[in-house]
């Protein structure tokens, strides 16, 4: 029995009409799929990656087609007679190209996936007689950069440096989480993680995470300058300066006091 896809320009094909419409987004990576609530599988995917729509049928059930749809058609996959794997007789534009069905079945898998891939899809399994309908929810990330940390600092004194570190994931977007270690006596993270108050001189590392990539980045303390540690160093010479000058101008007054007598130096 033929069926008709969701509204879209209608295509003959192997007996069966097909509609395509309009879908929009961009691509992602690939993580393996999960049980969510109402039985609706959960999957992950990363920008540039690919994921799999796993879909157990039974041996021996008999299946017309699988029309596979997202907010619009994706594909359709017919078994392939005996003896020979089930194939795809129709892709919608959005998708050409990056769908293939795996060896084992008719799951569904997307490849060079784009942040637009996300979103709800369904496997609606023919025919009416044992009509029934897996779902499935897929979140796509795009892989982190290494993070930059900017520095705020508030003073210095000997092995105490105090400072703010703050930092940031170009492009960070939904699901990162952010770290700072060590913590401990002589650090305290914000809530969110990103900015980090320091009161020792040591390294820490900043890590940033989301559910497809981690990247880190180290800073040393030994690269701050603090506000007042240069004026400190500039007063302490002053004050040498100004201790030597004073000797000076003590000796030549006892100089000029012995010649003003008629005695020489000793």
């Amino acid at each position: 029995m033929a069926r008709k896809w969701p509204p879209g320009e209608d295509v003959k094909e192997h007996g069966l009409e097909l509609g395509f419409g309009a879908h929009r987004g961009r691509p992602l990576l690939l993580l393996q799929a999960r049980v969510g609530t109402g039985g609706r599988q959960e999957l992950i995917g990363a920008v540039g990656g690919s994921v799999t729509f796993p879909l157990d049928i039974p041996v021996g059930q008999w299946v017309e087609s699988i029309n596979w749809t997202s907010n619009e058609a994706v594909a359709m996959v017919i078994p392939g007679g005996p003896g020979n794997l089930p194939h795809i007789i129709k892709t919608f534009q959005r998708y050409r190209g990056r769908v293939s069905v795996p060896t084992d079945g008719y799951s569904l898998t997307i490849s060079d996936l784009d942040l637009g891939d996300a979103g709800t899809y369904k496997a609606e399994i023919l025919p009416r007689t044992t009509f029934r309908t897996s779902d499935y929810f897929l979140q796509v990330f795009q892989p982190l950069e290494e993070p930059t940390v900017s520095v705020r600092p508030t003073g210095c004194n000997g092995s105490i440096c105090s400072a703010f570190l703050t930092c940031s994931v170009a492009g960070e977007g939904a699901g990162v989480m952010v770290s700072w270690l060590p913590l401990g006596l002589g650090a305290t993270a914000s809530s969110n993680g990103s900015i980090l108050n320091i009161f020792w001189r040591d390294s820490y590392t900043c890590t940033a995470r989301n559910p497809v990539s981690n990247s880190s980045y180290t800073f040393h303390t030994d690269w701050l300058h603090c506000p007042g540690s240069q004026k400190s160093t500039l007063t302490a010479v002053m004050w040498t300066l100004l201790l030597k000058g004073l000797l000076l101008l003590g000796l030549l007054g006892v100089l000029a006091t012995r010649l003003t007598l008629g005695q020489l130096p000793l």
